[in-house]
């Protein structure tokens, strides 16, 4: 289905225009316009939405000339409020922080933000401690796992700690939360080295906007999401292959204990033919015997023997 789309915008700037047909756009209102000026350009679009709006505009002359009420139109259905993303802000410096905190503010989205701040790693460490702590109390959840916060905003310049170190000590205090990495600096290899350390994003602070930060957020939790599914995964994955090697071994030692109870069995087969033998032998000495007292007591320790053989 082919949907129609008309930009209405304050902006009469030609970069704007162009950019809009670039992207495909079907029109470009500059506001304020009447009525009458709306129409024509949809003229031009046709498709659905011309049928659309020429059913209104002849709804608004029948309301004009009070012949008939404009149809109300059906209300929307509203989505649900998103829940609000849990931010740390580690970042020492006050003026730089009250502009991110502005930046989120500024969003044009229904999106909410709780916004918590650490002016040094250490403080950062701590609350990180404490709300994994106050999370996982009283759960099974994996402490692994543990997402104290949805997204962490991270200076590498801190009064205590300076640099990749700072990353580092960090995302490896929280390896499933996503960092995005503040920075004064433009350097694009040392951004690069953050995103392969593990980063999510890196912005500079001069070139941050609200659009652009609140993407970076969500996109940002998003693939962490993902990786972290990817990980649970592979955990099962390697708990599985675990289990199969156990039973693996448990199912080869049950065939060689087998193998030695027929072996065993093969064995006693083998031995008690010549036993039953030699029992046979000793009774007949035992009946002959008479009162020849050292023969009767061999033949009878001789048949013992055999029997004790035979129970084994």
């Amino acid at each position: 289905m082919t949907i129609t789309v008309v930009v209405i915008s304050n902006s009469d700037h030609p970069d704007d225009i162009e950019r809009v047909f670039g992207i495909s756009g079907d029109g470009y209102l500059v506001k304020p316009r009447n009525i009458d000026d709306f129409f024509e350009i949809i003229k031009q679009l046709g498709g659905p939405l011309k049928s659309r709006l020429q059913e209104i505009r002849k709804q608004l002359k029948l309301m004009k000339s009070g012949s008939q009420k404009l149809e109300k139109p059906l209300p929307l259905k509203s989505s649900p409020q998103p829940e609000a993303i849990s931010i740390l802000c580690i970042e020492d410096n006050d003026g730089d922080f009250l502009i991110m905190e502005g930046q989120l503010e500024s969003t044009n989205s229904r999106q909410k933000f709780n916004l918590c701040r650490a002016r040094t790693a250490k403080e950062a460490l701590t609350l990180i401690s404490e709300r994994s702590t106050k999370s996982s109390n009283g759960s099974e959840r994996d402490l692994t796992f543990d997402l104290p916060f949805d997204l962490i905003f991270l200076d590498l310049s801190l009064p205590d700690s300076v640099g990749v170190d700072t990353y580092e000590l960090i995302a490896n205090e929280v390896p499933h939360v996503p960092i995005i990495v503040l920075s004064g600096s433009t350097d694009r290899d040392r951004a690069l080295e953050m995103v392969q350390r593990g980063a999510q994003d890196y912005l500079p602070k001069d070139h941050i906007f609200p659009e652009m930060l609140l993407r970076s957020v969500l996109y940002s939790i998003e693939r962490q999401k993902d990786l972290n599914s990817l990980e649970k995964l592979n955990l099962k994955l390697e708990a599985t292959t675990e289990k199969l090697k156990s039973a693996q071994m448990q199912l080869i030692q049950a065939e060689k204990l087998d193998s030695l109870g027929r072996l065993a069995a093969g064995v006693a087969h083998e031995v008690r033919n010549p036993l039953a033998g030699i029992k046979i032998m000793a009774q007949s000495i035992e009946e002959e015997a008479g009162g020849n007292s050292d023969q009767l007591e061999c033949s009878r320790r001789i048949i013992r023997q055999v029997d004790r053989l035979n129970i084994l």
